[in-house]
Parts: C-alpha cells; sequence; structure tokens
C-alpha cells in the first residue's frame, strides 16, 4: 500500500473519531440504501452476523445457516442481503421460520449518493456499517463474521467470554502493513456506549470510502485505524482479542468458527466435519 493512501485514510479516521458526532453519522449512513426487512431482537445469548449477495448465498451462506442450527441453537443469526432477488429474499425469509433468524436487505438503487465502491468491495465496508444499524437496534453482543465461514461449536462460551470488553478484534501486531493488523472475519462489538461509538465510527469512514473508492483490505485498515486512536485516546476502552478459535483456517474440531481465509477460499472446508447427516 502507498503512503499516501495510508496517511488519508488515517487522517479521515482521526478527523472522524475526534469528531464523536452521531448526527453526522445518521445523516451520513443515510446516503446509502435504506436497511430494510427486520432487525435482530435484544438477546443476552448474542447475535451471530453475516452478509451476502445471491451468489455467496447459495455458495456459502446456506451452508453457514446450517452450521449454526446444529452447533449454535440458541445464538440468533442475522443476515443482511445485498440487491437479494425477489425469489432470494422470500426463500431466506422462509428459513427464518425453522430456526432463530431474522434477515435484512437492502438494494443499490435506492442510494441518495454516488458509490464508487462496486461488489466485494463495498460488501465488506458496507457490513461494518450495517452492524453499527444492528447493534444499535438490539443493543445486544453482535459477533460479525465472513459469509465463506462455518459454525463449529456451541458459540455460548465464545460470547460470554467477550462480555466484559467493548469491542473484541483480531489483532495481529507483528504484521507490518497495517492492512493485515486486524483480521475482519472475525469482530465482535458489545452495546456498551464506547462499544456503540467505536462502530459507529468505522461505519462513518466506510462511508466516505464508500462515496470516494478504495482498495483490497481497507475495512482491515479502518478497523486498525479507529482501534488505533481508541486505544490511545479513549478514557476507558477495553478491546478484547480474538483468538483462533474464533476464526479457524486450520479447521481443529474444538474451535467455535471455521475460516476460508485467503488461499483456502479457493479450496473446500470439510463440510462432513461440520454438517454430518443434518439436514
Amino acid at each position: 500500500m502507498r503512503l499516501p493512501f495510508y496517511l488519508s485514510t488515517r487522517l479521515t479516521a482521526v478527523r472522524i473519531c475526534h469528531a464523536n458526532d452521531d448526527a453526522a453519522a445518521y445523516s451520513a449512513v443515510g446516503l446509502l440504501p435504506p436497511l430494510e426487512g427486520n432487525m435482530p431482537p435484544k438477546t443476552d445469548q448474542g447475535i451471530i452476523y453475516t452478509s451476502c449477495n445471491d451468489l455467496y448465498l447459495d455458495r456459502y451462506v446456506l451452508n453457514l445457516l446450517r452450521s449454526a442450527r446444529l452447533h449454535s441453537p440458541r445464538q440468533h443469526f442475522h443476515l443482511h442481503l445485498y440487491d437479494p432477488a425477489p425469489d432470494t429474499r422470500e426463500s431466506v425469509l422462509a428459513l427464518a421460520e425453522k430456526q432463530n433468524l431474522t434477515v435484512s436487505w437492502e438494494y443499490s438503487s435506492k442510494a441518495k449518493t454516488h458509490v464508487s465502491m462496486k461488489g466485494g468491495m463495498y460488501f465488506v465496508c458496507a457490513r461494518f456499517i450495517r452492524m453499527w444499524q444492528l447493534l444499535d437496534a438490539s443493543r445486544s453482543q453482535i459477533f460479525a463474521i465472513d459469509a465463506d465461514a462455518m459454525i463449529r461449536n456451541d458459540l455460548t462460551n465464545g460470547f460470554s467470554s467477550q462480555f466484559s470488553e467493548d469491542i473484541s478484534l483480531f489483532l495481529r501486531r507483528n504484521r507490518l502493513n497495517p492492512l493485515r493488523k486486524v483480521l475482519g472475519a472475525a469482530v465482535m462489538i458489545n452495546s456498551t456506549e464506547i462499544g456503540l461509538r467505536f462502530i459507529r465510527d468505522c461505519a462513518v469512514v466506510c462511508v466516505y470510502y464508500i462515496r470516494a473508492g478504495g482498495w483490497e483490505a481497507i475495512d482491515q485498515l479502518i478497523l486498525y485505524l479507529v482501534w488505533r486512536w481508541y486505544d490511545r485516546y479513549v478514557a476507558g476502552f477495553r478491546c478484547g482479542e480474538l483468538t483462533m478459535p474464533f476464526s479457524d483456517w486450520h479447521y481443529s474440531d474444538n474451535s467455535y468458527v471455521w475460516h476460508a481465509k485467503g488461499s483456502r477460499k479457493d479450496a473446500q472446508i470439510p463440510l462432513d466435519r461440520v454438517l454430518g447427516k443434518s439436514d
């Protein structure tokens, strides 16, 4: 990553974090397509959250939903869809009657501003914008995972182990590249005042780059830069550190979540070890 991109993103993040402006945040997010569908309920068990388009729904998320129903049924699951076809939307709403699931969606044609990011670039940033809205609505602990992840074990203890934190990130402090210092595949936010403020500021920075344009892994850079500012300047900020069990690309049977990281995205997660003979 070229230095000017890093410095400009850092300055944008610092400006937004320092402003601490709810009204400006709601206004910025209001320029994007409206959030439609249902919001997750308030729950003490935690909410698993992912987002996808129709392609990733068929390729990954239907199996992810099955794995959650099988291994972590006490947790509510929230799915957000990008530009779903009408029959896709209806089929997922039908699934919501069979498990602890709520569904929301957005249509890009309803945006009130020019959107420079398209496809996967938009999705990785928009998921954290929607996460702020979901957290604000549910006031419940939310764990965001990638669409190509799988739930391997009951997440009840995983949620409770991070309950005293404002946020929990998969930090990789030894990485030199700031794009890789936070893994975006596993992010947990609690509905504390600081937790809400943190994901709100991430959301506003994401909106800025959705409009201006960005580059690969900018979502991870945004998480890192906002975390860095909070760690230095917000009194009482509590950040837990997620470890391999929350996003395991080595597929240990003791982990909570399996994640098809990097080159593994082209390979098949061993679904038989997760789903067995489940329906």
